[in-house]
């Protein structure tokens, strides 16, 4: 006798979604690693002033030697990968990754040429730019919401570690981590901190719409949109609250039914409470966040015009060693037209995976939330320059979601076969 049903198949009954696992060892390595890069950024920014962590000295060492254990940590994950990747299945490799590393290599090796990083430096980005391209840019093919809800798991956790960073550091000495009324938490500049917390919000609303999460996670995902809410608000960053919005959109739409709007209503509350809270913690401080927000002004226009005019005096190979306030621009000053090609070519190709996984007749709108995370991460290129630094916290969490983007499941993007018949 035929059958199309087994008790053992991987479709469950819709009445009873099956728990899903979220993270494992793998996983919690890059916790580690996405943390560690929260606490890298530039010490010649105004508004630096000293090392932010006074009461912990494990995590003031962990800032000065991030990168080396970054280094470490991504090594074994890549052994660790390797070995998951040997126990057969489809494996993905991601080419928008590989020119993406690959423009930055090139940069690296610039500089380095003309004095601009040190030979430690450059040997630790090019290896960890390698490492990255096995350990992140090759996966296992997974269904899309898998796929997803992995990628935004770690953000949450590495966030949470984050917040509760800088939380315990707002209580102990509040002083130490407002700069005229704006927040820095333990990074070195509110713009890196509202962007961290536009990711870590966002990834809090997401899996708090996500119906087959258990208890622990939903109270996760609650701490986190509520917090992540207000650290933008308290930092007074317009880029994350742009980065924000854009992903809050994709994760919201496959939602738009009549019996989830209470759901994304209930969200909305708790965005509104994080708010309110944010305006709270502000008031001791003369706080201007929220101010900055509303505020019309183009801080970045002399960066993009220095920039541009940079790209115009050296049009074909550029200048190496250029920094601003845009991804796009600081690639053309830095590479030139020759420089650039690489990763237009990646842009590119992650522009046509994402239509692909976005207008999927099989998927739906299983695909947007992933989407909506590209499409966020992609914004804040116009306004950071991010994607030419070293490893920073918004450098990984692109070439994650790449990842995440190319390991959707092949099948899923055209309609596909009916079910194999089981005796």
């Amino acid at each position: 006798m035929v059958s199309l049903s087994n008790k053992s198949s991987s479709f469950p009954a819709p009445s009873a979604p099956p728990k899903i696992e979220l993270i494992d060892f793998r996983g919690i390595i890059l916790v580690l690693v996405f943390f560690l890069a929260t606490l890298r950024g530039d010490r010649i920014s105004e508004f630096w002033t000293g090392y932010k962590v006074v009461l912990w000295w494990p995590v003031e060492l962990m800032r000065v030697y991030s990168l080396y254990i970054i280094a470490g940590l991504m090594a074994l994950y890549t052994c660790l990968h390797v070995l998951y990747l040997n126990k057969g299945g489809a494996i993905r490799f991601s080419w928008p990754m590989f020119f993406l590393l690959t423009f930055n290599g090139i940069e690296f090796t610039r500089q380095y040429s003309i004095g601009y990083t040190t030979s430690t430096e450059w040997l630790l980005s090019i290896g960890a730019l390698l490492v990255l391209l096995v350990a992140i840019g090759v996966s296992k093919e997974r269904s899309v919401t898998e796929a997803t809800n992995r990628l935004v798991a770690i953000v949450l956790l590495a966030f949470i570690v984050f917040s509760i960073a800088s939380l315990l550091e707002l209580y102990f000495d509040r002083d130490n981590v407002f700069w005229n009324g704006r927040f820095n938490g333990v990074t070195s500049h509110p713009v890196f901190c509202g962007v961290i917390s536009s990711f870590g919000g966002a990834a809090g609303v997401h899996l708090l719409l996500d119906r087959r999460l258990g208890a622990m996670w939903k109270i996760l995902a609650l701490y986190a949109a509520l917090v992540g809410v207000a650290f933008i608000v308290m930092s007074g960053t317009r880029t994350g609250v742009v980065v924000f919005a854009l992903i809050f959109a994709g994760v919201c739409l496959p939602h738009l039914r009549s019996s989830r709007i209470i759901a994304i209503a209930v969200v909305a509350a708790l965005i509104l409470g994080g708010i309110y809270f944010a305006f709270h913690l502000m008031e001791a401080d003369g706080g201007i966040g929220e101010s900055r927000i509303v505020s019309s002004e183009n801080t970045r226009e002399l960066a993009w015009q220095r920039l541009w005019k940079v790209f115009m005096e050296n049009p074909f190979t550029g200048s190496p060693g250029q920094v601003g306030e845009s991804s796009y621009l600081r690639i053309l000053a830095s590479g030139g037209l020759l420089g650039a090609i690489p990763f237009m070519i990646g842009i590119v190709m992650l522009s046509i995976r994402m239509a692909a996984v976005a207008f999927s007749p099989k998927l739906g709108k299983l695909g947007w939330p992933l989407v909506g995370w590209c499409i966020g991460l992609l914004a804040l290129g116009v306004f950071e320059g991010y994607m030419l630094d070293q490893i920073t916290y918004p450098f990984l969490v692109l070439l994650s979601t790449i990842a995440a983007l190319y390991s959707v499941e092949t099948n899923n993007l055209t309609p596909g076969r009916p079910p194999v018949a089981t005796r």
